[in-house]
């Protein structure tokens, strides 16, 4: 029987697992910050928490983006309109809040 084969086969593997270092928020912004000044640090699900709709964290970060790049080849109206044709009309004012509060993010 099939079962049996597998069960012949099965042989437990014992592995002793490397320790994983994880470097700390502030160890990635010391090092991102050597080679760019330009950072920036958004809490953008506590932000999509207080619009009320986790989900807007990513629509958050784009605004940011917008706000702080010069090498888009769109600007602030196009990824309004980007937002409003590509979500569901209950939840477009939410997202355009969370473009709005994202836009208002600045480096410096």
């Amino acid at each position: 029987m099939w079962t049996q084969k597998l069960k012949v086969r099965m042989i437990p593997l014992l592995s002793q697992s490397p320790v994983f270092y994880f470097p700390t928020i502030n160890e990635i912004l010391k090092e991102l910050k050597r080679w760019t000044p330009n950072v920036l640090t958004i809490n953008a699900m506590e932000d999509a928490r207080s619009l009320g709709l986790s989900q807007v964290m990513n629509v958050i970060l784009i605004g940011a983006l917008a706000a702080n790049s010069k090498v888009l080849p769109f600007n602030q109206e196009h990824l309004k309109q980007a937002v409003k044709e590509n979500v569901p009309q209950k939840y477009y004012t939410v997202n355009l809040e969370a473009f709005e509060k994202g836009f208002s993010y600045k480096i410096g």
